[in-house]
């Protein structure tokens, strides 16, 4: 009978870690002055976050930093480092479309997975991660609320 030892199992576990995301990508991007900036990065990636924050003005999604046709764009005094993470095709994050009806709070059930991003906004008011969009990972829910209607890619 064959055993594996905790490091071939933990090794096991890292590898299919780092096979879910293809090409990872750490760009520096900043608003002088509270100006709009962009800073091209090139080819089309799936995700984005502040991997460091530099400034102290905050650092919010889709407000003062955000990704669009191969920029990273920052505003309002926004200068961070950001992750870019580039998702092979098998790996491709499903699409749920979750909307808040007349302001009101809504649970989509998503099921397990390990992220979400917001891929598409619906509705004329802006889709704020944490203020009228979030989920719950333990229990499989995206929510949305105030008004918010979007499409989100959700990373198995």
């Amino acid at each position: 009978m064959k055993t594996l030892s905790l490091f071939s199992v933990l090794g096991m576990a890292l590898g299919a870690q780092l096979a879910f995301a293809d090409i990872i990508r750490d760009v520096r991007c900043e608003s002088s002055q509270n100006d709009f900036w962009s800073c091209y990065v090139g080819s089309r990636f799936d995700r984005i976050e502040v991997l460091e924050q530099i400034s102290t003005a905050p650092c919010t999604q889709d407000v003062s930093y955000g990704y669009d046709r191969g920029s990273i764009w920052v505003d309002q005094g926004c200068r961070a480092e950001f992750r870019m993470t580039k998702f092979s095709a098998a790996e491709t994050p499903r699409k749920v479309t979750c909307e808040s009806r007349s302001f009101g709070r809504t649970d989509c059930i998503v099921g397990e997975f390990v992220g979400v991003d917001l891929f598409a906004e619906l509705s004329r008011t802006a889709c704020t991660k944490d203020a009228n969009w979030g989920y719950e990972p333990d229990t499989g829910y995206l929510w949305v609320n105030l008004g918010c209607r979007a499409v989100f890619s959700i990373y198995d």
